[in-house]
């Protein structure tokens, strides 16, 4: 069956059916079919039930992309959980099982993972283990922020640097729901799980454990941590792609709107609906 808008598309009528209506709302996207020149067509061609039939395929549609968005979310902030989670075992397998007992002699007295946790042990003294000619394995306590900036800050330095790198977590999450690359979405959730990584050990310990120790002859790179490195690779990477990406991103959008505004003026021309401006 096929519907005319003699009021508007002029003497002859524009005819479309139904099936061809809700297939170009569907390739032109759902926010044209609010446009009020559309749903005007819409009301004085359809019926009652078929404009419901096509306002519920609408809301559906709406709903699964929403999903869709909600359930991509979740997956990166696993992501960042997984961060999270290879941090806090790399500084208990270190400290537990490599530290412990380069100081105590033996691993009787290691903890495993989930008593590490409930225990909340106390601080081990510093040590060393020389692995390689310019890499140690060390025991060190931060109490400032990555790399140990910030080290003599105070009393009230954990707590300061807690809700700080709570808040740029939070930050990067709000980021992270807006990004639409998904090698911004890694960079953001790195930089989460580094971020809430540190935060673990400042609220346990009042300090962050670091324990990866580059040198080159008597020169130290600042000890660091898994979630350090997550933090740098993350910022790291996003300026590397926010650089490489940017440009081209742009290029696509503006030939993709531009395509976009040419169908939708072609539908609007094509059932005497487009005026120009």
């Amino acid at each position: 069956m096929a519907y005319t808008i003699p009021s508007i598309a002029g003497k002859e009528g524009a005819k479309f059916t139904k099936t061809n209506l809700i297939a170009a709302v569907k390739r032109l996207g759902y926010r044209f079919y609010s446009m009020p020149k559309v749903k005007a067509a819409i009301t004085m061609t359809l019926s009652r039930e078929e404009i419901q039939e096509l306002n519920d395929k609408a809301d559906a549609h709406l709903l699964k992309r929403k999903r869709k968005k909600t359930l991509r979310i979740l997956a990166w902030l696993g992501f960042s959980g997984i961060v999270v989670l290879l941090d806090q075992l790399s500084k208990w397998g270190v400290t537990e099982y490599m530290i412990r007992p380069r100081i105590f002699g033996d691993t009787q007295g290691s903890l495993d993972f989930l008593s590490w946790y409930a225990d909340q042990p106390a601080r081990l003294p510093f040590a060393h283990i020389e692995v390689f000619d310019f890499f140690n394995f060390v025991m060190v306590w931060n109490t400032g922020v990555s790399f140990g900036m910030m080290a003599q800050a105070g009393p009230y330095a954990p707590y300061i640097l807690v809700a700080l790198a709570l808040g740029i977590a939070g930050l990067f999450t709000v980021w992270l729901v807006g990004a639409r690359e998904n090698i911004h979405r890694f960079c953001y959730a790195l930089v989460i799980g580094g971020a809430i990584g540190n935060v673990i050990d400042r609220l346990r310990f009042k300090a962050v454990i670091d324990f990866l120790d580059f040198h080159l002859g008597s020169w130290h790179y600042p000890a660091f941590n898994v979630a350090d490195s997550a933090v740098v690779l993350g910022v790291g990477g996003l300026i590397f792609a926010l650089a490489i990406t940017d440009f081209k991103r742009k290029k696509e959008l503006k030939t993709r709107i531009k395509n976009r505004t040419e169908e939708r003026k072609r539908f609007l021309k094509r059932f005497g609906l487009y005026t120009k401006r």
